[in-house]
């Protein structure tokens, strides 16, 4: 019982962002176009950067407070339940405050900034949500290594993966930002 509360599921509290996320960002960009009100949003004075930026964070902090809030009513359940059958508290541990508190926003902004691409390379929003189901595979991988036990959650491997998620945000970012292209985007319409 232990195993499974404490190690199987943490993968899925990644999954959460990223499923959450892929929807909305999935019709960011395509989805303006779609509408026909992107020509407005293309011709502020925002720069690329925040243009990005914005919409990123805008598919991205709902899907993190969701996931926080199926945090809580998953610790809330595992408290009630399973305290009286191991003797006490026992959950959440160390490895799942480094999960919640840092993989989940640095795995939601690494996913939602890598679909927010698509979106604004796509031409429909079936199209982008498609291409968007790729993203979740590394995720479907690492749920797949937790329940196996090829890889086992700790402390050190979940701070480590923290790291080299934040530069792997910073990079995706700095990336998506210079493949925005507004003048491509308007001439596609």
């Amino acid at each position: 019982m232990y195993a499974v509360i404490v190690y199987f599921l943490a993968p899925f509290f990644l999954v959460i962002p990223v499923m959450t996320a892929s929807i909305t960002a999935s019709s960011s960009l395509v989805g303006e176009k779609e509408r026909r009100t992107i020509e407005g949003l293309l011709y502020t004075p925002l720069t690329n950067r925040e243009l990005v930026l914005a919409k990123v964070l805008g598919s991205m902090i709902p899907a993190v407070v969701l996931t926080w809030i199926a945090f809580v009513i998953y610790t809330v359940i595992v408290g009630v339940l399973g305290a009286p059958m191991m003797g006490g508290i026992f959950f959440p541990t160390w490895t799942w405050a480094v999960l919640i508190v840092l993989l989940v926003p640095l795995v939601g902004f690494l996913v939602t900034s890598l679909i927010v691409a698509v979106s604004g390379r796509s031409t429909t929003m079936q199209g982008a949500q498609g291409t968007a189901v790729f993203v979740v595979f590394p995720i479907l991988a690492l749920v797949i290594g937790q329940a196996t036990g090829l890889v086992l959650f700790n402390v050190n491997v979940a701070l480590i993966a923290a790291a080299i998620l934040a530069i792997a945000d910073v990079l995706a970012f700095l990336l998506v930002v210079a493949k925005f292209q507004r003048e491509h985007i308007v001439t596609k319409l």
